[in-house]
C-alpha cells in the first residue's frame, strides 16, 4: 500500500495551508546536523523539528557540503511559506519539495523517483565519485510508519549518513543503500553538483 502513496501528487494533496510566523532561530546549529534530536526548540509549523524536520534537515546538510549554504532558519520558512509541510507539518514535509527548492535556487541535480529508478539512485550512490545525496524513504511497511530523509555524502570511497537516527552525533558509515532500506521503500532520491568538501 505504501507504494501509491509515494506519488508525488499524494505528497502535494498532503500540503494544507496554515498560518506561519516569521521568527528568528532560538540558536544556530552546527552544520553539518547529525541528529535532529537536537532541534526540540526549534519550530516547523505546527510541530518542532525534532519531530518532523528531517527533509529540511536533508537539504541542509546537503547544501552545506556542496559549499551552498543556507541558514535552516530560511529553509524553514521557505517550507511554511511554499506550503511544503503536510498537514501543517504533523506528517512532515513533502519530499520532493526538496527538488523545488534546489531548482529554484538555481543549483544543479538529479533526481530518482519512484521504486523503478531506485537502480539508478543506488548506482549514482556507489560510483566512488565524490558526491552528495539526499535520500527520502519509508520506514517500514505502511505509510503509518513514516518516511525519512537523510543526508548521504560519499567522500574518499566511504559512504557516510547524516540524521540516519534521531539521536545522532556523528555520521555514520554506511557500506550500501540496504543497510537503509528496501528498494520497495524508495520514495525520491536527489543527486546534487558540486564538489564534496571537509565538513
Amino acid at each position: 500500500m505504501r507504494f501509491l502513496f509515494s506519488h508525488r501528487l499524494w505528497f502535494a494533496l498532503a500540503r494544507l495551508p496554515f498560518r506561519y510566523a516569521e521568527r528568528p532561530l532560538p540558536f544556530t546549529p552546527p552544520c553539518p546536523i547529525c541528529g535532529q534530536a537536537s532541534l526540540v526548540h526549534i519550530s516547523a509549523g505546527k510541530r518542532t523539528m525534532d519531530y518532523m524536520g528531517c527533509e529540511m534537515i536533508a537539504l541542509h546538510n546537503a547544501l552545506h557540503f556542496i559549499h551552498c549554504p543556507r541558514p535552516l532558519g530560511s529553509i524553514i520558512e521557505t517550507f511554511e511559506r511554499r506550503r511544503w509541510l503536510m498537514l501543517g507539518g504533523h506528517w512532515g514535509a513533502d519530499p520532493y519539495a526538496i527538488g523545488r527548492y534546489l531548482q529554484e535556487d538555481g543549483i544543479s541535480f538529479s533526481e530518482f523517483a519512484g521504486k523503478k529508478q531506485f537502480s539508478a539512485f543506488a548506482d549514482a550512490v556507489n560510483h566512488p565519485e565524490n558526491r552528495v545525496f539526499v535520500l527520502s524513504y519509508w520506514l517500514g511497511d505502511s505509510v503509518f510508519s513514516g518516511a525519512h530523509a537523510v543526508t548521504l555524502v560519499r567522500r574518499e570511497d566511504r559512504l557516510w549518513a547524516y540524521n540516519l537516527f534521531n539521536q545522532q552525533t556523528a555520521p555514520v558509515a554506511v557500506t550500501a543503500l540496504s543497510d537503509i532500506l528496501a528498494p520497495e521503500g524508495f520514495i525520491v532520491g536527489y543527486a546534487l553538483g558540486g564538489v564534496v568538501h571537509e565538513a
